[in-house]
């Protein structure tokens, strides 16, 4: 994901483009979808580094990787597809 970094102290809420926002985001749907789809689907997000990485600066970067399983093959392809309309 790719935001803009400003200062937070000197940028309004309504003006950041802040990609930690946006993975926040994601990371909460992942777990609300895993509970939607039921039997026994499974949901993580095992991996997430935020840039710059700093207290009073808006994330620009963030790399996150989200784990999802299934054994039934058409609910992990439905929980896939619904990721990925969600994160657009």
């Amino acid at each position: 994901m790719q935001g803009v970094s400003n200062h937070a102290g000197t940028t309004p809420i309504n003006l950041r483009h802040d990609a930690g926002y946006v993975a926040s985001q994601i990371s909460t749907y992942v777990r609300k979808l895993a509970l939607e789809i039921g039997e026994g689907h499974v949901a993580t997000v095992g991996v997430l580094e935020l840039q710059p990485g700093q207290v009073n600066v808006v994330v620009d970067r963030v790399r996150m990787k989200v784990d999802l399983r299934n054994l039934n093959e058409d609910l992990l392809q439905e929980a896939e597809k619904r990721l990925q309309e969600f994160a657009h």
